[in-house]
């Protein structure tokens, strides 16, 4: 109960924060899967290689802790998710890597299925990263992930948060290595604090 209200608030915070759970026959949890917007980023950055480690202690239930875990450019450990598991199961396992799939925008066996029976033969670009086609070392490596069109009326503010809310992310994180990132962060920031605030519109409902 407590894991999951941290989950809950969590999830308030930062609406890029992602859990799931898995219930038994009886509505009991079984295993939970998790990834903050931190694993969510480095795995876009660095998940061309990783590895699923279930060795690290077990809490008292017995649970055995398990992690996605890889190596950024300084070879670094970085972790993708991690999970707490009822079991060692096939089925347990299933779960977690289907989960692991969606929160990383990675098309699973059966969304490649649902895709099919819509007779779409070609897999959206949106689905596709750069680092796994040939034009991986053309360029600065960027998402290829797409978005909704924000600037339509009909998006309110929690979509546009979202969206604000890990790109700021991936910005504050690039601009924190050096100083002189951080000294344009911190002017553009106060830029647009101004700007807003001069031409705040009014709430919407």
């Amino acid at each position: 109960g407590s894991l999951l209200r941290y989950f809950e608030n969590q999830v308030l915070k930062n609406p890029s924060f992602f859990y799931a759970v898995q219930l038994d026959k009886e509505e009991l949890i079984t295993n939970i899967f998790w990834a903050d917007t931190r694993m969510r980023i480095d795995y876009e950055l660095f998940g061309d290689v990783l590895t699923f480690d279930t060795t690290f202690a077990t809490n008292k239930e017995y649970r055995p802790l398990g992690v996605f875990v890889g190596f950024n450019h300084h070879r670094e450990i970085v972790i993708f998710g991690a999970t707490l598991l009822y079991d060692k199961i096939i089925d347990s396992f299933a779960w977690l890597f289907d989960k692991f799939l969606e929160v990383h925008g990675i098309l699973c066996s059966h969304a490649l299925k649902v895709l099919d029976v819509m007779n779409v033969k070609i897999i959206p670009d949106m689905y596709i990263t750069k680092r796994w086609t040939r034009h991986a070392r053309e360029g600065s490596m960027q998402t290829t992930k797409s978005y909704v069109n924000l600037e339509k009326a009909e998006c309110g503010p929690i979509d546009r948060y979202r969206e604000f809310c890990s790109e700021a992310v991936k910005l504050s994180s690039f601009a924190s290595e050096f100083l002189e990132g951080y000294v344009i962060m911190k002017k553009v920031m106060g830029e647009a604090h101004k700007l807003m605030e001069s031409d705040k519109p009014s709430p919407e409902p």
